[in-house]
């Protein structure tokens, strides 16, 4: 079976599982995985795999990228993080823990699971990825998606959904021990991952909120090189005027993400993220993106 399969199979034991369920709150299935992996277009399979086949289910999709900071507070971001921060690279661009507008993701996941029966429009933003030459920025408001009806079930995807932050001890140790040759974190000061990890923490009352998780793991992190590289020529053939970034910038791109592949994936695999029996659907895929091998925990 394809990861679409075995993922849509998940989603339907889910959804027969909860017909006669009396809660207001809607179903919330998390969908994880290194960039390029997948994920987004699993995401937007099973949202439609699951309108076609019961359309008297309301689905909503969205993504932890649709909530970046704007290109402008990304920019004074930017700034900050070299001035103040002592040139902390790791923050400057869009992409890692703490590069979010995370207020505005916890005030839409606590008013989309709020319990009332009385459901206010809500507006979800949506991202521009190639605004600004791969920079990307906010699209406008008349552009962000409305949700004027509560959801039944909800398909929330990020690149980094169910890590958890390390405790001081824990971090210091890994980056100590780790090979000052081939360990990406040793590129980077300890302050500034220490920062990184910090910031995860807020992330993680989004997890809170999670019943039910889809992880996509690769069997080398470093397929993401290639994923990436081939996501960026697709979205740069269906953009306008061809934008986005270049070779050169991806792979830039991607080199800030591996400090934080190396203090959490091992850990992200190893664990769950809901704390439920078989709410947990792990895929290990390899870089061709086929399916190796299925765990339900």
């Amino acid at each position: 079976m394809s990861v679409f399969q075995k993922s849509k199979s998940f989603v339907n034991d889910i959804i027969h599982s909860s017909l006669d369920r009396k809660s207001s709150r809607p179903i919330i299935v998390a969908i994880s995985g290194p960039q390029g992996s997948g994920k987004s277009f699993l995401t937007e399979k099973l949202a439609e795999s699951i309108q076609q086949d019961h359309p008297q289910i309301n689905v909503l999709q969205f993504s932890v990228d649709d909530f970046y900071l704007t290109h402008a507070e990304q920019q004074s971001l930017n700034k900050e993080a070299k001035e103040s921060m002592g040139d902390n690279k790791l923050l400057q661009g869009r992409g890692l823990p703490g590069t979010h507008d995370l207020k505005s993701l916890i005030d839409a996941f606590s008013t989309l699971c709020d319990g009332s029966d009385v459901f206010l429009k809500l507006r979800l933003p949506t991202y521009d990825k190639g605004a600004f030459e791969g920079q990307g920025d906010r699209n406008d408001v008349s552009k962000w998606r409305i949700v004027d009806k509560k959801p039944d079930i909800i398909l929330f995807e990020g690149w980094f959904n169910g890590y958890r932050s390390m405790d001081a001890q824990q971090l210091r140790l890994k980056y100590l021990t780790a090979d000052n040759e081939r360990s990406v974190m040793k590129r980077h000061s300890l302050y500034h991952l220490e920062y990184i990890n910090d910031k995860l923490k807020a992330y993680e009352e989004i997890w809170s909120y999670f019943d039910y998780f889809i992880g996509l793991r690769t069997d080398e992190i470093k397929n993401v090189y290639q994923w990436r590289l081939e996501q960026e020529h697709t979205l740069k053939n269906l953009r306008p005027y061809k934008t986005g970034m270049s070779d050169e910038k991806v792979r830039a791109f991607v080199d800030r993400y591996m400090p934080v592949y190396e203090m959490y994936y091992d850990g992200f695999c190893d664990s769950v993220c809901v704390n439920a029996e078989r709410h947990n659907l792990k895929l290990t895929i390899d870089k061709n993106r086929t399916l190796l091998k299925t765990i339900l925990v």
